[in-house]
């Protein structure tokens, strides 16, 4: 059914996109079905019309993946230097982040986390940050400082992954003390969202921060109405996550 969205062994990114907001329901076990069930005929439709949309086909999607950033799809910025995702340093906090992986055309499509704690965490807020490194205008103008890009924060969970359920629609659950496990395809950054920040902020260089900004505990989800039982101040209320890390990344005058 997906042979249009493989190529070389691995699914295009619109499966994955998809699949994370169509509903699913658990078939029932020994009954034949006639057809296919009503969810995957409207997975498939979405994908159909997602594909249109997007315009995306085998071949430019293996465009952004064996192309730099500069090339291909990215032309407009082509002395933008990919960025890599810094992890901030946070030794306090009781959920941690691992690893970040990329996947195609997703920075952050595999985030590995840890449970640092003896409690059970109900969930935690990730959140990264994009800015200028000084120095880095991509114009040859004088850009002393720092400029800040974008912010986003992302509520997370670890995931109920059965066998049933689609890429990214795992379901959720608490993450149990001193736990790792991954996050998939929760967080997004794109290359095409970075060539726009470049072009729009002046950029030939860009610097990703990532941290955990809260945790809350609980070996059950409820409805919460207070603040989160820890909270990272730092990575809460500014846009730069690690200033000895930003000061590094600064392009030479």
């Amino acid at each position: 059914m997906l042979s249009r969205w493989l190529h070389d062994g691995e699914l295009a990114d619109a499966v994955f996109k998809v699949a994370a907001v169509c509903p699913t329901k658990r078939m029932s076990v020994g009954v034949p079905q006639q057809e296919l069930p009503s969810m995957c005929r409207h997975f498939l439709r979405k994908l159909r019309e997602k594909t249109i949309s997007e315009g995306f086909t085998v071949r430019s999607i293996t465009c952004l993946i064996a192309l730099p950033l500069a090339a291909c799809c990215l032309q407009e910025h082509a002395n933008l230097s990919p960025p890599e995702v810094h992890i901030a340093r946070q030794n306090d906090a009781p959920v941690q982040i691992v690893s970040i992986t990329p996947y195609r055309n997703n920075f952050l499509a595999r985030v590995i986390v840890k449970n640092n704690t003896d409690r059970y965490v109900q969930d935690f807020g990730v959140t990264w940050t994009i800015f200028r490194p000084a120095n880095c205008a991509a114009s040859g103008r004088p850009a002393p400082r720092i400029a800040e890009v974008s912010k986003t924060g992302v509520q997370c969970y670890a995931e109920d992954r059965r066998w049933w359920m689609l890429p990214g629609r795992g379901g959720s659950r608490v993450l149990l003390p001193h736990e790792q496990t991954y996050i998939n395809w929760r967080l997004w950054l794109t290359r095409e969202e970075l060539a726009k920040f470049a072009k729009d902020y002046d950029a030939r260089k860009l610097r990703v921060q990532i941290g955990i900004e809260h945790v809350n505990y609980g070996n059950k989800f409820t409805n919460r109405s207070g603040p989160p039982d820890w909270v990272n101040e730092t990575v809460g209320r500014t846009n730069i996550l690690d200033a000895e890390d930003a000061m590094k990344q600064a392009c030479a005058p």
